[in-house]
């Protein structure tokens, strides 16, 4: 029988009795299962009580929403000088790239014309690899453009 419908099983018939608590237990297999009684063989995890959630240590922040009172009030504060410079870096650091990209652009670009112009026999498995690698520093270029429009 599954383990949950034996846990429902369990729930119901034991809800008339409020001093019995529900606890997770984990046997050495890491099977979980909640019961108002001892697991053999099986750790005992934590307690709960059977009418209440666990409690939470603080409410969980959606993805996106500003962070309120203590929380905000210990997060690192950064000056505008500071963030200047870190941005200048950025942008430096984006730019030296591009340029890096650019050159590795022209040298697969060589490596291309280089294998197709090659003999027939190795022409395909090195014309595919130049491609790739070709194709792999356009998206790389056009990845480190996006980056720095939006720095600017």
């Amino acid at each position: 029988m599954n383990r949950t419908v034996i846990l429902a099983i369990s729930l119901v018939s034991s809800a008339p009795c409020a001093a019995q608590q529900i606890c997770l237990w984990e046997d050495p297999q890491g099977h979980k299962t909640y019961a108002s009684v001892v697991v053999k063989g099986a750790r005992k995890v934590r307690c709960f009580d059977q009418y209440a959630p666990p409690a939470r240590s603080s409410p969980p922040v959606a993805a996106g929403s500003k962070r309120g009172g203590a929380e905000e009030a210990s997060f690192p504060k950064v000056d505008t000088g500071t963030q200047k410079r870190r941005d200048d870096d950025r942008r430096r650091i984006l730019e030296q790239e591009l340029a890096e990209e650019r050159a590795s652009l022209e040298k697969a670009k060589r490596a291309l014309a280089q294998s197709e112009s090659a003999d027939s026999d190795s022409r395909s498995s090195a014309s595919r690899n130049a491609r790739e690698t070709l194709n792999s520093h356009e998206r790389n270029i056009s990845a480190i453009e996006k980056e720095l429009t939006r720095l600017r």
